[in-house]
């Protein structure tokens, strides 16, 4: 893969830390958006993450390992667009596993809440298909609905009751759940908590690290425009969304911190 030497330098000294990103929909083409990342871009990013070293796992692999583990990544998807199955095939086919986060009240419906990107949401019969390749499949809720406007029943139906909804689809356990919009308030923490969840996926930035709430883990937001190059320095950097004037902006603060010590 064709990748500049700065780029390629900055992640390969990246991953003592483990990283989870966060994808949405992943149409065949187009230019892409915040939320929708050409097919072509993420295949590019899973030759880099192999050709750089980078294990992937699951969230759940990934807390059940002490959150610990050098140059560990774990891929999710929130929604669960149908496209996504392309994706979930060139996974496969690189012998790697992610995470998809599910909307079970809207499955094989149009994500309304996306304003047209990504077209229709997975079919339960195509969920299931995740499942059976492997794949961890885990609770968006049951109908993307912002948490922070919830209280009561409401919000224990949101949670718990997609967690129900999941568990009689797949036959399993479900152990992993995403927040919508990336809003932890206080009173869907606790619900999370309450309705049995091992992990939670938030839409907060940086590594993974020892101590980090199982509940509350980081992830980096991947758009539409992010190529192999940029997905490189926002996992060297634990930081989204990973442009050059970050990298500088990083550089400086790190000859200035040196600067001081030394004097």
């Amino acid at each position: 893969m064709r990748l500049d030497p700065v780029s390629r330098r900055l992640l390969e000294s990246a991953g003592r830390h483990p990283l989870v990103l966060m994808y949405h929909a992943t149409p065949a083409g187009g230019r892409g958006s915040r939320w929708s990342l050409p097919l072509r871009r993420f295949l590019a990013h899973l030759d880099l993450l192999r050709e750089t070293g980078w294990r992937t796992v699951t969230v759940s692999e990934l807390v059940a390992g002490g959150l610990r583990g050098g140059r560990t990544v774990a891929i999710t998807f929130d929604d669960g667009f149908a496209d996504n199955l392309a994706a979930a095939e060139a996974l496969e086919a690189r012998g790697m596993r992610a995470t998809w986060f599910v909307v079970t009240g809207r499955l094989g419906e149009a994500a309304r809440w996306s304003r047209g990107v990504g077209g229709r949401l997975m079919t339960a019969a195509e969920v299931r298909r995740l499942h059976e390749a492997g794949h961890e499949v885990g609770s968006h809720t049951r109908t993307h609905a912002a948490l922070d406007a919830l209280e009561g029943p409401a919000l224990d139906e949101e949670v718990a009751g997609s967690r129900r909804e999941l568990e009689d689809l797949l036959g399993a356990p479900v152990a992993a759940f995403a927040y919508p919009y990336g809003r932890v308030p206080e009173a869907a923490a606790r619900a999370v908590r309450a309705a049995g969840y091992r992990c939670a996926a938030t839409c907060r930035g940086g590594a993974v690290r020892p101590g980090t709430d199982p509940l509350g883990l980081p992830r980096l937001e991947v758009d539409g425009a992010c190529g192999a190059g940029r997905l490189a320095r926002m996992m060297a950097l634990a930081a989204a969304p990973g442009s050059w004037m970050s990298v500088f902006s990083y550089v400086g603060r790190r000859v200035l911190h040196r600067l001081v010590v030394a004097t």
